[in-house]
Protein backbone atom coordinates (compact mmCIF):
# COMPACT_ATOMS: atom_id res chain seq x y z
CA UNK A 1 0.00 0.00 0.00
CA UNK A 2 2.64 2.11 0.84
CA UNK A 3 4.19 1.77 -2.82
CA UNK A 4 0.64 2.49 -4.45
CA UNK A 5 0.83 5.39 -2.64
CA UNK A 6 4.14 6.90 -3.34
CA UNK A 7 4.15 5.88 -6.50
CA UNK A 8 0.71 8.35 -7.10
CA UNK A 9 2.24 11.21 -4.46
CA UNK A 10 5.61 11.02 -3.38
CA UNK A 11 6.30 14.52 -4.89
CA UNK A 12 3.98 16.16 -3.20
CA UNK A 13 4.53 14.09 0.26
CA UNK A 14 6.42 14.72 3.07
CA UNK A 15 6.82 10.86 4.51
CA UNK A 16 5.00 7.77 4.26
CA UNK A 17 5.12 6.26 8.16
CA UNK A 18 4.35 2.62 8.86
CA UNK A 19 3.74 2.06 12.04
CA UNK A 20 2.66 -1.26 13.60
CA UNK A 21 -0.39 -1.70 15.77
CA UNK A 22 -2.06 -4.41 17.86
CA UNK A 23 -4.97 -6.56 17.48
CA UNK A 24 -5.21 -6.13 14.19
CA UNK A 25 -5.58 -2.44 14.10
CA UNK A 26 -5.03 -0.41 10.66
CA UNK A 27 -5.58 3.13 10.09
CA UNK A 28 -4.29 5.69 7.20
CA UNK A 29 -4.05 9.02 7.73
CA UNK A 30 -2.89 11.94 6.02
CA UNK A 31 -1.98 15.76 7.08
CA UNK A 32 -3.29 14.20 10.60
CA UNK A 33 -6.85 13.31 9.09
CA UNK A 34 -7.99 9.80 9.04
CA UNK A 35 -8.66 8.70 5.99
CA UNK A 36 -9.62 4.87 6.95
CA UNK A 37 -9.59 2.76 9.65
CA UNK A 38 -10.60 -0.65 9.84
CA UNK A 39 -11.84 -0.70 13.41
CA UNK A 40 -14.87 1.70 11.85
CA UNK A 41 -15.72 -0.27 9.00
CA UNK A 42 -14.58 -3.46 10.05
CA UNK A 43 -12.54 -4.79 7.19
CA UNK A 44 -9.50 -4.10 5.12
CA UNK A 45 -9.43 -1.68 2.16
CA UNK A 46 -10.15 -2.74 -1.26
CA UNK A 47 -7.45 -2.46 -3.63
CA UNK A 48 -7.51 1.26 -5.32
CA UNK A 49 -9.91 2.67 -1.94
CA UNK A 50 -7.13 4.11 -0.26
CA UNK A 51 -5.46 5.63 -3.38
CA UNK A 52 -9.05 7.13 -4.36
CA UNK A 53 -9.19 8.64 -0.71
CA UNK A 54 -6.04 10.39 -1.76
CA UNK A 55 -6.86 12.02 -4.89
CA UNK A 56 -9.86 13.52 -3.31
CA UNK A 57 -7.37 15.19 -0.90
CA UNK A 58 -4.36 15.75 -3.45
CA UNK A 59 -5.70 15.51 -5.99
CA UNK A 60 -4.84 13.16 -9.58
CA UNK A 61 -1.93 10.69 -9.17
CA UNK A 62 1.52 12.80 -10.23
CA UNK A 63 3.48 11.51 -13.49
CA UNK A 64 6.97 11.18 -11.76
CA UNK A 65 8.83 8.57 -12.66
CA UNK A 66 10.74 9.18 -16.39
CA UNK A 67 10.40 5.78 -18.79
CA UNK A 68 13.56 4.12 -19.49
CA UNK A 69 13.24 3.12 -22.83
Amino acid sequence: MAAEIGDGWAPVLEKIELVSGVKGVFKVSLDGELVFDKGEVGRMPERGEISAEFAKRLGPRISWRRSHH
